[in-house]
């Protein structure tokens, strides 16, 4: 799903005409990919086939079709899409979440707005491909505060406006490098703008020391899933990190990074791990190792296959118990109805 906000970023920051125009005409036409996809989709599917549909929110009749289709389907989300700021969300989401088997969500905030509909919830958060973000064995320790983000999130660098002007004053070698982003926050010389790649982006993932995730106190930041932290964290970047949900649970304060509530707390955390080389060593070695054992992508598979299975057992019990009059009883344990990241088979209500 491409909202309208982020089509207006990506437009009115192409500085060629002819682009800019192509953008609108994609921008006009991209519904039509939307439909030619799902009807592709329901005449694909098989009756083996787990169909997860990932942040769309489908019309309820295309969602019974593509059940009745296939042999489970899956409703997959990492932000706050049920949201009034879509016109029509929350119906809409109250359909798709109750229709499909089970929902994968990242956050205890997105979750508590499932439950009404669906009881069968699978907590992935991230995850992160740790064999990908691997931090260099020889980085040289520096002073490089980092933000990775897009032109839709760039206006959060705002909030932080004032603490970063104070350090890269103070600090004559700190840098500041916004990876993604499309305007400085303010001028200065040692601010430095990355447009986003992936080579790119593991480049400048490379030369930070300090991780930037300063978020605005909403509901549409707190059903974030926290991803950015996780970069961070996996490559020993030690992530400083407004506590919104998800954030507040995957930065532990003081160990695998800090927390900073308003623009003092910011100041003085940035200024402390500035001046704090081996303390910023030691909180990257804990945060990769709390990526590792927690938010892996290793470990995400293992908790979606047992969610799957788990569903598929359940449908498949239910199956048998309708053709049967008088059902045996049976030993086996029952399906999960709803699993977490930090534990596969614990029922979170």
């Amino acid at each position: 799903m491409v909202d309208q906000p982020y089509w207006d970023c990506i437009i009115a920051t192409c500085s060629s005409p002819i682009r800019r125009l192509l953008l609108v005409l994609l921008q006009k036409t991209f519904p039509l990919f939307h439909w030619y996809n799902r009807l592709r989709l329901l005449l694909t599917v098989r009756k083996d086939e787990v169909v997860i549909v990932q942040k769309v929110l489908l019309p309820s009749w295309l969602l019974r079709k593509i059940k009745d289709r296939s042999a489970l389907l899956l409703f997959d989300f990492d932000d706050a899409i049920f949201l009034p700021k879509f016109p029509g969300a929350a119906r809409r989401f109250r359909l798709c979440t109750s229709l499909a088997d089970g929902v994968i969500l990242e956050n205890n905030f997105n979750r508590r707005h499932v439950l009404p509909f669906n009881e069968n919830i699978l907590k992935i958060t991230g995850p992160v491909d740790c064999r990908y973000y691997t931090p260099r064995a020889d980085k040289p320790s520096g002073q490089c505060l980092g933000w990775l983000g897009s032109p839709s999130t760039e206006i959060y660098l705002s909030l932080i406006v004032e603490p970063l002007r104070r350090l890269l004053d103070e600090f004559p070698d700190a840098e500041l490098l916004l990876v993604g982003a499309t305007h400085k926050p303010f001028e200065h010389r040692r601010i430095r703008l990355v447009p986003w790649s992936l080579s790119a982006e593991k480049d400048s993932l490379t030369r930070m020391d300090i991780g930037l995730m300063p978020l605005k106190a909403s509901d549409w930041e707190r059903g974030k899933g926290g991803y950015k932290a996780l970069v961070y964290m996996a490559m020993e970047i030690v992530p400083v990190v407004t506590p919104l949900e998800i954030s507040a649970e995957i930065v532990e304060d003081g160990i695998t990074g800090y927390h900073a509530t308003d623009k003092e707390e910011w100041y003085e955390r940035l200024k402390y791990l500035l001046n704090s080389p081996e303390q910023r060593r030691s909180m990257g070695r804990n945060a990769r190792n709390r990526v590792l054992q927690n938010y892996s992508l290793e470990k995400a598979a293992e908790k979606l296959v047992a969610f799957v299975e788990n569903l598929l057992y359940g449908k498949e019990s239910s199956r048998r118990k309708c053709r049967t009059i008088a059902p045996p009883v049976s030993t086996s344990p029952r399906p999960c109805s709803s699993l977490s990241l930090d534990s596969p088979r614990r029922d979170l209500d």
